[in-house]
């Protein structure tokens, strides 16, 4: 598995930035950094058995100084977003 821990501070979302992110197995992430916080990860992989793998991923943004994240039908009250993904995979 591994970890990732990201400090970001942009002045607007004009100016955000944006960073590749490992991921489950054939998926890819690239984030995208604005304002000011915190983004942190954690992949992990698991041999269940000789034939199957689990894939476990889970991200957290935590800005500083947020009510509310996003806009419209996105818009998330606080200030923390995550996300979760699980995969398996059997091969026979």
């Amino acid at each position: 598995g591994n970890i990732r821990l990201a400090y970001f501070s942009t002045p607007s979302y004009n100016s955000r930035i944006y960073a590749y992110e490992d991921d489950v197995l054939y998926g890819s992430s690239f984030g995208a950094y604005n304002g000011k916080g915190i983004r942190t990860f954690v992949n992990v992989r698991w041999r269940v058995l000789r034939q199957m793998d689990v894939w476990g991923r889970y991200g957290l943004y935590a800005y500083k100084d947020v009510e509310k994240i996003g806009s419209g039908l996105d818009e998330i009250e606080g200030n923390k977003k995550s996300d979760f993904k699980v995969q398996v995979r059997y091969q026979f």
